[in-house]
């Protein structure tokens, strides 16, 4: 072989070898790149959990804070629009956690309510004739005391579990359009079942400005009512509007629940 043969030569080998290098270097990366692909599909982040939590019967509930405080806000904020109405807070006092049910079917999920603390609430009475749908617009725990009812009453169920199955009390706020207004609890699920054993409703004597009342019963359950002094500036503050300068300001604290 020549010189200048030998020199071709051995320019096509190290030109072969360059190509071969290439070739592994691009097979090497492309097993890279496949394997960040796969990394990142391995990683990829699964939706945020939803603040929910299993009921015992499987159902799943709002776990979402009953708020408290003005403005009312939240499931337990009805009708804000007329002259008399009722507006408070539901205290937890049992020692345990507890949830609170909206009486609006519209609102199926409860709220949590920690020991110790309180849900703000408020309703508007509607003295208007009651129609033949005003029930519908109701969750099926809510009482039936009469045909008048949809209209003249507020309604909250506090149970001690999420499951709808757990009995719990029923408490129903009444401003009249004359005379005191009234509170009243009885024995509920959230689906709608009543102890029948003791199916009573008990109720609290005509409640003036300042006055406290005890509710307790064996199914019932131990409720302590406070109502205060109507206060304008509260209520606005509470509502959001001059109408609810008349309504009742009433607490109530949820001390133990009855058994069926």
């Amino acid at each position: 072989m020549t010189v200048f043969g030998y020199l071709l030569w051995n320019r096509g080998l190290y030109g072969a070898r360059r190509i071969v290098m290439a070739m592994r270097y691009a097979a090497i990366s492309a097993v890279a790149v496949l394997a960040l692909t796969g990394c990142g599909s391995a990683q990829t982040s699964a939706p945020a959990a939803s603040l929910e939590t299993a009921s015992q019967s499987g159902a799943v509930a709002s776990a979402d804070t009953c708020p408290a405080n003005s403005p009312v806000r939240g499931i337990l904020k009805s009708e804000l629009d007329g002259n008399d109405g009722v507006l408070g807070h539901v205290y937890n006092r049992t020692g345990a956690t507890v949830w609170v049910w909206s009486e609006r079917k519209s609102n199926a999920s409860p709220c949590r309510l920690e020991p110790g603390a309180g849900a703000s609430f408020a309703s508007r009475m509607d003295h208007r004739p009651p129609k033949g749908t005003d029930w519908d617009a109701f969750a099926s725990w809510r009482p039936r005391v009469n045909e008048a009812e949809p209209n003249t009453s507020y309604w909250i169920l506090v149970t001690p579990s999420p499951d709808a199955a757990s009995g719990g009390i029923a408490i129903g706020l009444k401003d009249p359009d004359v005379l005191q207004p009234v509170v009243r609890s009885t024995y509920r699920t959230a689906q709608g079942s009543a102890c029948q054993r003791d199916d009573v409703m008990i109720r609290t004597d005509r409640l003036d400005e300042n006055k406290e009342y005890r509710l307790k019963g064996s199914s019932q359950g131990d409720v302590l009512v406070k109502r205060y002094d109507d206060n304008a500036a509260i209520a606005k503050e509470w509502t959001g509007t001059d109408k609810s300068s008349d309504w009742a300001r009433i607490d109530l604290y949820v001390d133990g629940f009855g058994s069926c």
